[in-house]
């Protein structure tokens, strides 16, 4: 949404805070305009075959059904599901 949240100790003058936010600004415009053209993946769906990222890299999903307790393990390239 855009939207910033400024935190400082109580102790510091509204005008220190409001200096401070104006010499970001620049930086605070340029983020949130590469956020706006980030894309965005769709929501995931847990479906066989689908695209996960984890830790930046992409993995493919396996889902297999077993008893017990449900688990996740990955291997080089993908991620399996187990449930």
């Amino acid at each position: 949404m855009g939207r910033i949240t400024i935190t400082a100790p109580m102790h510091m003058q509204l005008d220190a805070i409001r200096v401070y936010l104006i010499s970001k600004l620049d930086w605070i415009q340029k983020q949130r305009l590469k956020m706006e053209q980030q894309e965005w993946l769709p929501p995931l769906e847990y479906l066989e075959h689908e695209s996960h990222f984890l830790w930046g890299k992409r993995y493919l999903l396996t889902i297999a059904e077993a008893a017990g307790t449900p688990k996740i393990t990955r291997s080089h390239d993908k991620l399996l599901l187990t449930v």
